[in-house]
Formats: C-alpha cells, structure tokens, sequence
C-alpha cells in the first residue's frame, strides 16, 4: 500500500501552539504521530512525507535518524521548507530518496510537493491529483482543481492511503469522523 503524510514536525515544540495540536507534551505529540503511523502502515508499505518531516538541523541528524527508525515501512521524502538536511543526509537518515518535487505515473498522475502555492506552475492535465502539505490546517481540500493536503493536521495525525486519496478527490467521498 503507498501513503502520504505531511508536517509531522517530529521534535518541533512550537507546533503544538502554531497549529494548535491538542497536545499538552512534546514527547506526547511525537508519539502519539508515530503509534498512529505505525497503526495503519505496515513493513512492506511505502510512505511519501511531503515536507516538514522535523524542524532539527544537521547537527541532530542522528536524532532525525532515530524518528524515522521508529515509523514501519519504507519512506520517500519530498523536501519542505523546514527540512534542513542537505538530501544525501536524509538518504543516510533512512529515506530511500528525497526530491523537491515528485510525480508518480499511472491512472491518476499523483504531483507531490510541499507548498501548494507551486502548484500554479504545473498545471497538468484533467487526471492530475495534487497533494501537498505546508497548509496545516488552514488549506485542506479544493476537489475541483484535485488538491488535497495530506498533512497531519488535517488527518487526526494519521498518514492518507492511496485509496483514501482517491475517494476524497475522485470518487468525491466525505472523509469519516468529521475530518475534511
């Protein structure tokens, strides 16, 4: 099964109060991203984190490292604004590869990248699906041009699988439990 995440933060203390996550603790927050990542991904899955993995810098590389360690599957990162890691650092890390941007072909071509605001550049044809993330909670959804924002926030901190994406944003289906 393929998933796509964004904005997990690990280790950023400053989004509990930013993007208002009901969290009292850091440790509680980071844990509680990846008890639920590791709920629904298995080993054999891959997961595509589009930005924001962690706000640490390379002196905490090793600390970056051990978060990943901790989520099941393997994992492609799509750089955010807060990834601070030259990206041969997050191939040491654990990620498989890493790109600012990133497509992947087929039925549907799913355009990956971190800002939203990018996407106006690439357009693409009607069986384009974008995701993003970077938003938080304040740009979920716009079904008409097929953009879906992936990120945590908007997920009760749970990754978005495949087949979720393609009901939301092809099949037009509401999300469950009141999210988006």
């Amino acid at each position: 099964m393929i998933y796509f995440t964004s904005d997990q933060h690990f280790d950023h203390e400053n989004a509990i109060e930013y993007c208002d996550r009901p969290f009292s603790k850091l440790h509680k927050m980071n844990w509680q991203i990846i008890y639920n990542f590791n709920k629904v991904v298995c080993k054999d899955d891959t997961t595509y984190h589009i930005g924001d993995f962690t706000l640490r810098g390379p002196e905490n590389w090793a600390l970056i490292r051990g978060w990943l360690k901790k989520l099941n599957g393997k994992h492609i990162l799509i750089m955010g604004n807060h990834d601070k890691l030259n990206p041969f650092s997050y191939v040491e890390c654990g990620f498989q590869s890493v790109h600012t941007m990133l497509t992947l072909h087929g039925t549907y071509d799913i355009m990956m990248i971190h800002d939203p605001a990018k996407f106006k550049d690439f357009p693409g044809s009607v069986n384009f699906i974008k995701l993003f993330g970077h938003s938080h909670q304040h740009f979920k959804i716009d079904r008409e041009a097929r953009m879906l924002n992936v990120g945590v926030d908007v997920h009760d901190f749970y990754p978005v699988s495949i087949n979720r994406v393609l009901d939301i944003l092809i099949n037009k289906k509401e999300l469950k439990e009141g999210r988006i």
